[in-house]
């Protein structure tokens, strides 16, 4: 992997399909010694904003632990077969 001039770097697709990221998801990154971490981020404390009841519906269900990709929690959904 090799940091762009901009300081972008790529996660690799088949660790953003494991853990599910997506364009707009929220890491943390913390430094120690020499190491570079990236975490998902914590979700925020208030869930009241559109779409949360999913979410929360779909990772009570054990969605995000499954072995999905994001374009077929995407399709499930958007209820697309």
């Amino acid at each position: 992997m090799r940091m762009r001039k901009d300081g972008e770097i790529t996660i690799p697709p088949a660790i953003r399909e494991k853990l599910g990221l997506g364009e707009g998801s929220d890491l943390d990154v913390e430094v120690e010694g020499d190491c570079i971490k990236l975490r998902l981020a914590e979700l925020p404390k208030d869930r009241s904003g559109p779409g949360w009841e999913l979410v929360e519906r779909l990772m009570a269900a054990g969605v995000g632990k499954m072995d999905m990709t994001t374009d077929e929690v995407m399709r499930m959904t958007r209820g697309e077969d």
